[in-house]
């Protein structure tokens, strides 16, 4: 997720690093959740105008997704 995700904002990253034993310790619904709160949800699609940007790396699939939900007819 470090690498590839967007995180929110306000995420210390050494903070949860210097936690990571206790994250093991907890169950896996307790991590998927705890995951899911670092990330940023707006950062969870990608904006109409960076659709074909290289560093978002689209794929066809998604690029018809985004285009059917902005109702774009090509």
């Amino acid at each position: 997720m470090k690498a590839k995700s967007f995180l929110n904002y306000n995420v210390d990253i050494k903070k949860q690093d210097a936690h990571l034993e206790e994250f093991k310790a907890l169950s896996l619904a307790e991590q998927k959740q705890h995951l899911c709160e670092l990330l940023d949800k707006n950062q969870l699609y990608v904006n109409l105008s960076s659709l074909n940007d290289t560093d978002f790396a689209c794929t066809e699939e998604e690029k018809k997704v985004t285009n059917d939900f902005y109702q774009i007819k090509k």
